[in-house]
């Protein structure tokens, strides 16, 4: 992967009030299956983030890919599957 991808869950007490942490395991999850190499030396990180001061918008997942950043809000376990494909697999 040539990409440089950082991830990050929102895990601030709204966030994780919301489901941050199960959002949090599905993204780890779902980037391994894919292939994606979730370390720092491959270019790919996810970080747990602390409140950004939105939480009726939580749970909040950046997708920076090359320094240009996808906020998703209102992120559940089960959208992370088809976050993953359309956002990182394929690059939509």
């Amino acid at each position: 992967m040539d990409k440089d991808i950082v991830i990050r869950v929102c895990t601030g007490t709204g966030g994780v009030a919301a489901g941050g942490e199960e959002v949090l395991k599905a993204i780890k999850k779902m980037v391994s299956s894919a292939g994606i190499e979730a370390t720092i030396a491959e270019g790919c990180s996810i970080h747990r983030v602390g409140c950004r001061g939105f939480c009726s918008k939580d749970v909040l997942v950046d997708v920076v890919i090359d320094g240009k950043k996808t906020t998703y809000k209102h992120v559940k376990p089960e959208m992370v599957p088809r976050l993953v494909e359309e956002h990182l697999v394929n690059g939509i």
